[in-house]
């Protein structure tokens, strides 16, 4: 079985979760549950910049700044 993040991909999604978690996700594998796309179809590092750029906490936002829910 292939995995459908090997091999060359153009396209990529950039997702977030509700509790404002990223995901870059290549294009023609459906988004899970609970996951919205945030930037529609790019490059994968173009994507990856505007990561860098979205996600600068990487604590789950339910957990607040201090790590307390």
């Amino acid at each position: 079985m292939r995995n459908s993040y090997d091999g060359p991909h153009d396209d990529f999604l950039l997702l977030a979760s509700g509790l404002n978690q990223h995901l870059l996700r290549p294009t023609g594998v459906n988004v899970p549950g609970g996951w919205t796309v945030v930037h529609a179809v790019g490059d994968r590092q173009r994507r990856l910049d505007l990561c860098d750029v979205r996600w600068t906490e990487l604590r789950p936002t339910a957990l607040g700044v201090d790590g307390a829910p």
